[in-house]
């Protein structure tokens, strides 16, 4: 198979500080391909203790992941196996590719994020 997913992105900077310069307009388009067939998507409610990402068994490997949270003010924390460098603030979201199993939780309280993540 080839280019199954198309991800988009775009990126403009305006700052409000009169030395800082105002950068292009950033936009990208890529495609992925995928070896397998199969996704997983669904809404998950964290807490402070870590879990992993309720992905189907259907996944082999995992590729494109996304990850938004749906918190109005809790941060949710994204990594692997105890460390979580991908922080997603109230509203923010995140996109990578992931080689091991998926933990998420949140910084304090409670939030509930909503994902995609399809097969490499």
């Amino acid at each position: 198979m080839a280019n199954e997913l198309t991800v988009s992105a775009s990126l403009a900077y305006n700052p409000s500080v009169a030395n800082h310069q105002k950068i292009p307009r950033f936009e990208l388009v890529k495609r992925v391909s995928m070896t397998g067939a199969d996704f997983s998507m669904g809404t998950q409610a964290l807490t402070t203790s870590e879990e992993a990402l309720d992905i189907t068994s259907d996944i082999g490997t995992t590729g494109m992941v996304f990850i938004k949270n749906l918190d109005a003010s809790n941060t949710v924390l994204v990594g692997l196996t105890g460390s979580f460098p991908v922080r997603c603030l109230a509203g923010e979201y995140a996109q990578f590719r992931a080689n091991g199993t998926i933990f998420v939780k949140t910084s304090s309280s409670t939030a509930i994020i909503q994902y995609w993540v399809f097969e490499e």
